[in-house]
């Protein structure tokens, strides 16, 4: 692709613009928490507040040239899902302008609650259907020896299709320490009453991908692949005129079909499925999974920018000549020596450095226990892959720091060994662990676009 060589990046209206990064909370009220008081002063001014359920509270309003981008995924495996997600939808409420959020998984998963609690859960189990076939031996191993209540199947629910085992358990702990009533129908009609209408919140006001000029990034839950990039699910057009067309029209369609299922209190199943399966693994053969050595693996579906991944595992499948579970497998095991991040895709690149576009900042992929980036020479050009999610950080109650300015990307977090693996932006790097003092590190794009690294370390 021939392009202009001589670019520059970075809006110089407003240097100081933080752009400030929340990955994968997943309900975690300490990563949550970690992430303000690292940054309270710098970014909130003192009122309003938010009050969790231990008392303590928290600011919402940002001060000016302060903004919030959250990665998706807000809910699911901690114990303070209700908590942690009324916090974000209140501050995008109180922030309209300056806090984005973003579609997850784990959020868009959650239009299948209304249809489940409908249908299956109060179901005498006499004509249950799954719409993944190997659910029903999934569900039939799961209730071997329990009583098919209500609540018992909506922990199925959880638990098998969602990926989030203790939801349940979680929110009664979680009730119960807000003095509500926290009975299996009463924790039932909380999540029909008050949890479902907050996700529909939350999604209402999110997007799958967002171009953020200021920065020159475009952000998503997942990464860009050859395989999602310019498309729109269910669609064969290609005609945009640019990125930002694409974006336009991706997110308009994932918009149409929420705000269509919460006006009409999600009474038709068949026109909100298409969002619902655009953000899962794919399937074959009636799975979601394929078995390795005797553990289930996910199959990767790079189709889909909410879940893609940018892993070696994910690249290889991607490009299988056709998708068969020997092939899955062989992928597997062949990619298994290395599992961490890889750049995003030259071609994809090359178009986004087009737009103007010089990094890609993505949730979704676990890379151990600091946010990290890789860059990439595009013809003379950096190109930034941002991979932000530390789901598994050894370190459960911190969260990496990622700040983005027009000229900056700055990772900062409580591991000496920072510097040397962020310079070297090596796959194996990124998922290193690491122990150690409070290490900041802030790349400051020179002219040339070669970063220079500025170290503080301690506080």
């Amino acid at each position: 692709m021939k392009r202009k060589r001589s670019r520059k990046f970075g809006n110089t209206l407003n240097p100081e613009n933080e752009l400030f990064v929340i990955p994968d909370l997943e309900g975690s009220l300490d990563k949550l928490m970690s992430f303000i008081n690292i940054v309270s002063k710098n970014i909130f001014e003192n009122d309003p507040t938010f009050e969790f359920p231990n008392g303590v509270k928290v600011p919402l309003k940002l001060k000016n040239n302060k903004r919030i981008i959250v990665l998706g995924d807000v809910t699911d495996n901690h114990k303070y899902n209700y908590s942690v997600l009324g916090y974000i939808n209140k501050l995008k409420e109180i922030n309209e302008d300056t806090v984005i959020l973003i579609m997850g998984n784990r959020d868009l998963n959650k239009l299948r609650l209304p249809y489940s609690l409908r249908t299956f859960v109060p179901s005498d189990d006499s004509g249950n259907e799954f719409r993944i076939s190997s659910w029903k031996n999934d569900y039939e191993t799961f209730i071997k020896g329990k009583d098919p209540t209500p609540i018992v199947k909506l922990q199925f629910i959880f638990e098998k299709t969602m990926g989030a085992p203790n939801y349940i358990k979680n929110l009664k702990l979680e009730l119960k320490e807000l003095g509500l009533p926290y009975n299996d129908s009463d924790t039932i009609s909380f999540i029909t009453n008050e949890i479902i209408p907050m996700y529909a919140k939350y999604l209402k006001n999110s997007f799958i991908i967002y171009h953020d000029p200021i920065t020159n990034g475009v952000y998503s839950h997942g990464s860009l692949t050859t395989k999602n990039f310019l498309k729109v699910p269910y669609s064969n057009s290609v005609n945009f005129y640019g990125v930002d067309s694409w974006i336009s029209a991706i997110n308009k369609w994932a918009h149409d079909i929420i705000v269509d299922q919460v006006e009409n209190e999600y009474n038709n199943l068949d026109k909100v499925l298409p969002l619902i399966e655009y953000q899962e693994p794919f399937v074959l053969n009636g799975k979601w999974t394929v078995d390795v050595d005797g553990k289930g693996i996910s199959i990767p579906n790079s189709s889909s920018v909410v879940v893609g991944r940018p892993w070696k595992f994910d690249n290889v499948v991607a490009n299988l000549d056709k998708m068969t579970e020997n092939g899955i497998r062989k992928a597997f095991k062949e990619s298994r020596a290395n599992f961490g991040i890889l750049p995003i895709n030259t071609e994809v690149c090359e178009v986004l450095l087009q737009n103007n576009i010089n990094k890609m900042v993505f949730g979704h992929s676990p890379v151990g226990d600091i946010p990290f980036f890789i860059k990439t020479d595009i013809g003379g050009i950096p190109f930034y892959t941002v991979a932000c999610d530390t789901t598994y950080v050894s370190h459960k109650d911190r969260i990496g720091i990622i700040r983005i300015t027009p000229t900056n990307i700055r990772v900062e977090a409580d591991f000496i060994k920072v510097l040397k693996y962020v310079q070297d932006s090596s796959i194996e790097d990124g998922k290193g662990k690491m122990n150690g003092s409070d290490v900041s590190i802030s790349y400051k794009l020179s002219e040339a676009g070669v970063p220079i690294p500025e170290v503080r370390t301690g506080g």
